[in-house]
């Protein structure tokens, strides 16, 4: 279910389990942060827009990269939108090993979540124990099933220090409306330039690697979500996503 990712072995993933045995053989190194990063549905962990993200990272410097296998590509996807809570549940069952018995730091922790990955990534951070997640990003967080849920059912700024939503497919197949402390909406958010729904949903995981190993998306403040998606704030860019 998990496969770590460093400069020792940045191009085939190890496979590791929450236990001391299979940490201590392991290429894990409890001195730099970590990445967590989930797919969405109908994916695995060596989809190639999942690895991409993984491989930003390790473009930046030393980090622990772990690509989480929750559905080994499930392609229905009412059945994985339901067992959501479990996965994060037991995403959340490794932090909190690696935290109490392998020196993961919550501070230095930084989970990544694309489409139903991303509600699955704050089930995590609901059962993470001991203090709070740092950072997590939702990558146009699934809209289907998680829309009108309250944010007990959904990921929410409840479940990190900071909450980080890009949205690229807004009201289609990813959520429109602001649900994190900052939320992205490249091009509007709402479709992305010579892409169908299923291609501007899957722009935020290229967006994201791209910011990551580049930093180069700058971008600019809007008063609110429905400004953001007529793509009417103006201004000069700032932060940079």
């Amino acid at each position: 279910m998990f496969y770590l990712y460093t400069k020792l072995n940045p191009g085939k993933g190890q496979r590791i389990e929450p236990t001391k045995e299979s940490m201590a053989q392991s290429k894990f190194d409890r001195k730099v942060e970590t990445r967590i990063v989930i797919h969405g549905c109908n994916q695995n962990h060596e989809d190639q827009k999942i690895y991409r993200v993984a491989s930003a990272w390790l473009s930046r410097g030393e980090y622990n990269v772990i690509i989480v296998n929750w559905g080994s590509g499930r392609l229905v996807y009412i059945p994985s939108a339901a067992a959501a809570p479990a996965m994060g549940k037991k995403i959340a069952e490794m932090i909190n090993f690696l935290s109490t018995d392998y020196g993961l730091k919550l501070q230095n922790l930084t989970v990544i979540g694309y489409s139903l990955g991303a509600h699955i990534a704050g089930f995590a951070g609901k059962f993470v124990e001991g203090g709070r997640i740092r950072t997590i990003v939702g990558l146009d967080p699934s809209f289907a099933l998680f829309n009108d849920v309250d944010e007990n059912h959904r990921l929410s700024i409840k479940d990190a220090l900071y909450v980080e939503i890009m949205h690229t497919n807004a009201g289609f197949l990813g959520i429109a409306e602001p649900i994190g402390h900052a939320d992205f909406y490249p091009n509007g958010g709402l479709s992305q330039p010579e892409c169908d729904h299923e291609c501007a949903h899957q722009r935020s995981l290229e967006y994201y690697a791209e910011a990551v190993a580049k930093e180069c998306f700058g971008s600019v403040r809007c008063p609110n979500y429905t400004e953001a998606l007529r793509r009417k704030c103006g201004g000069v860019p700032g932060n940079v996503l």
